[in-house]
């Protein structure tokens, strides 16, 4: 069964909505994002929390309509890949994400800030479980 968009058949975002959800939650949970803690420092360096990122690209193109997404037009052109997915999938879900800079020692730090609030966390046993209103 082909997953292509046929005439007259719903969007993605229409025919997905918990597996966009999911893949969503998925990210966040990657990136440690909770209600106390819902800002994440971009790091340059490779890290298993991108290569984790990077590995949801086949599952999100299930899902989502990527023909567009920076990532996909072009990834070897893309610094920060994991980010370009980010921002992305938040956009696509309603999450929005502010870039914020911290200042550590002096030296100014890029982070990024996630709106939540239309997001229901529930940490039990130390899995983070996200509902997304």
């Amino acid at each position: 069964m082909s997953m292509n968009k046929k005439p007259g058949q719903p969007s993605k975002a229409i025919r997905y909505p918990n597996e966009r959800k999911m893949i969503a939650l998925k990210i966040l949970n990657i990136l440690s994002i909770t209600k106390d803690n819902n800002v994440f420092k971009l790091n340059d360096k490779t890290t298993p929390m991108q290569e984790s990122i990077l590995n949801l690209e086949d599952e999100i193109k299930i899902y989502f309509n990527v023909g567009k997404w920076p990532f996909f037009k072009s990834n070897t052109d893309i610094n920060k890949c994991y980010l370009s997915i980010v921002k992305s999938v938040m956009k696509e879900v309603g999450i929005e994400m502010t870039n914020i800079y911290k200042y550590v020692k002096g030296e100014r730090i890029s982070c990024y800030q996630f709106n939540i609030d239309n997001i229901d966390v529930n940490d039990n046993n130390n899995d983070k479980k996200y509902d997304i209103k």
